[in-house]
């Protein structure tokens, strides 16, 4: 239930319009209408069958729990290989959170079916004759996660920085640390990343993070090395 509650806040957070960036012509944008391709010289994937941006995500009506007016069929990856290391003192959890809802595209697969299709336009995000375009994240994008986490930082877990061995991160309690963690001290993919802001290159804050990674400062706002 905490979990629900933090994703209901964070999301809920963005569709009420606190966030003043948007998605538009961003990766996030899966819409026929985005022109994030063209102008970054990407592959463009998602529907042309709609130019509907928040549909991909969102519906204003019979939409699940799972996340503020949720629109999609989300995965749950409860085989996915999960991050080890030996500098690692805490579980991983692939399975809740905002993991299957990121995961719903981010493991390469886009297929995942929408709740509501509002009647029109049919088809959205299945391979019809009508879709142009590709609903797999290209291969050569680091965006596409898969499934095997094994060289991916890990996420669902609790932050606790008592219980860390290797005594290599920041006080759990520290204000900038506190400003990352979602839920009660958790790490979720939300801790680094802004789904609805694409953040600003120049700025160091794309791609869609939180804190400007100049200088690793994002890193280094929970890794003391």
């Amino acid at each position: 239930m905490k979990k629900l509650i933090f994703l209901l806040v964070i999301l809920g957070l963005s569709v009420s319009g606190v966030y003043a960036a948007s998605i538009v012509n961003s990766a996030h944008d899966l819409s026929g209408s985005s022109t994030f391709a063209s102008a970054t010289g990407g592959t463009q994937y998602g529907s042309t069958d709609t130019d509907r941006l928040c549909v991909f995500c969102h519906t204003p009506h019979y939409a699940l729990t799972t996340a503020p007016l949720w629109n999609r069929n989300s995965d749950v990856l409860s085989a996915a290989t999960k991050y080890t290391s030996s500098t690692f003192d805490f579980t991983p959890d692939y399975t809740s959170g905002d993991v299957p809802l990121c995961m719903s595209c981010h493991d390469g697969d886009m297929t995942d079916s929408l709740v509501n299709l509002n009647a029109a336009p049919s088809g959205v995000l299945t391979a019809d004759a009508a879709n142009t375009r590709s609903l797999t994240i290209p291969g050569a994008s680091p965006s596409l996660l898969g499934t095997d986490f094994t060289n991916d930082h890990p996420v669902g877990f609790t932050y606790d920085s008592t219980a860390d061995a290797q005594n290599g991160l920041v006080a759990t309690a520290d204000a900038g640390v506190q400003a990352l963690l979602r839920g009660t001290n958790e790490v979720w993919c939300a801790s680094c990343h802004n789904v609805h802001d694409p953040g600003d290159a120049a700025a160091g804050t794309a791609p869609f993070l939180r804190v400007a990674n100049t200088r690793s400062a994002l890193c280094l706002t929970c890794h003391i090395k």
